[in-house]
């Protein structure tokens, strides 16, 4: 929480679980001023407001059909408020996915403030199965044609193939929601280590599972780098790049954070694991 003097203006970021509950009044450590810890809330809850209203243009206004109904009419008024993923959250649907995943990509700006903070953990798990999917089915695509171009698809061939498939698929969802969990977990200690934004761990996996920009250009840029090209590779660099980007501006948005302790927040296990590997590849040579 930032908590500045009224006074004299000295200010600081705390963590609010260092903060008793039955806290009402805060002491100015600097020139000893009295004021209501409920008043630096709502000052920062309206501050707030106004940078959001500044830095995000409304969602374009919803039309209702005609001759809709007066509670037809106030979903739709709530719908344009809230958001896609509000309306994932409520009626998921392959039409709602492929706004979600559009608006993503092409506005964070406006979608990233309009992930709700709770709400549970079934429908960001599904969005990010069902996002998950899509390179998958790609995959079962380029399989197919090239088992088609090499040794002729034949029924018996298909058949292996679906069961290889869905074997895989099956693990491989599994492992995606664990490894979703590990990373929001692993992230959610690092951001509050940093002091980057606020919120819960629902927050912080909230904003990884809704965050399918990131997830798609960590998965090109993974895939790329696997080639031996060269050009594929800072191909593949730049995507994951692109992927931390998506990620800051997840960070920023959704846990309110600075944009400089968002980007410290983010570089800082990929900076990590880079030293970690320099380390073992050095000592490999001697």
């Amino acid at each position: 929480m930032y908590i500045e003097c009224p006074k004299c203006g000295y200010h600081k970021d705390m963590d609010e679980a260092l903060i008793p509950s039955d806290t009402a009044t805060l002491i100015c450590p600097k020139c000893q001023a009295r004021f209501s810890l409920r008043s630096v809330a709502e000052k920062r809850e309206t501050e707030r407001r106004e940078q959001l209203k500044e830095d995000f243009p409304p969602a374009p206004a919803l039309e209702a059909q005609p001759g809709a109904s007066h509670e037809e009419q106030e979903d739709v008024c709530a719908l344009a408020a809230e958001g896609v993923v509000h309306e994932w959250e409520r009626q998921p649907s392959p039409g709602v996915l492929f706004r979600a995943v559009s608006e993503c990509f092409l506005n964070p700006r406006n979608f990233f403030p309009r992930i709700p903070h709770s709400g549970g953990y079934g429908m960001p798990i599904l969005f990010y199965v069902c996002v998950s999917l899509i390179p998958m089915l790609a995959m079962l695509a380029v399989t197919l044609f090239r088992v088609y171009l090499g040794e002729g698809l034949t029924v018996q061939r298909l058949l292996d193939v679906l069961m290889s498939f869905g074997l895989t698929l099956v693990v491989g969802m599994l492992s995606t929601v664990v490894a979703l969990f590990v990373e929001s977990a692993i992230y959610h200690a690092i951001f509050r280590m940093v002091h980057a934004g606020e919120g819960d761990f629902q927050v912080t996996f909230r904003m990884f599972s809704y965050n399918s920009a990131m997830l798609f250009c960590g998965m090109a840029g993974n895939l790329l780098m696997m080639f031996p090209i060269l050009c594929a590779k800072f191909i593949g660099v730049g995507f994951v790049f692109v992927g931390i980007v998506y990620m800051v501006g997840g960070v920023r948005h959704v846990r309110r954070s600075s944009s400089g302790r968002a980007w410290v927040a983010c570089l800082l296990l990929p900076g990590l694991l880079g030293i970690l590997l320099g380390l073992v590849l050095s000592i490999w040579r001697i």
